[in-house]
């Protein structure tokens, strides 16, 4: 399957569940760093401009290149609010 095929399946999903989350007042945080198709910040802002929630947003874990490219690209494009949950590491430990 094509990637396009993938965000679609997976946009088609979440736009279900965040229908659910809105008529329960909860919030859904993607989590991108464990997926071959949302692990890109391309696909991940395809998915966002898509989904158009507040009730929508991601879980970023602030270690990698790809947490601080998706995180930037968040705050150049004021969907700072598109954060819901981090995760901290100390990487000088972690090594």
């Amino acid at each position: 399957m094509s990637t396009e095929e993938a965000l679609n399946i997976i946009i088609h999903g979440l736009k279900d569940l965040v229908e659910y989350a809105e008529a329960r007042d909860i919030k859904i945080a993607l989590d991108i760093t464990h997926s071959q198709v949302t692990n890109t910040v391309n696909n991940a802002i395809k998915i966002l401009e898509r989904i158009d929630s507040n009730y929508f947003g991601f879980n970023i874990h602030t270690v990698g290149r790809l947490a601080i490219l998706l995180t930037e690209a968040l705050i150049a494009n004021s969907w700072s609010d598109k954060i819901f949950h981090t995760h901290l590491l100390d990487t000088k430990r972690a090594q």
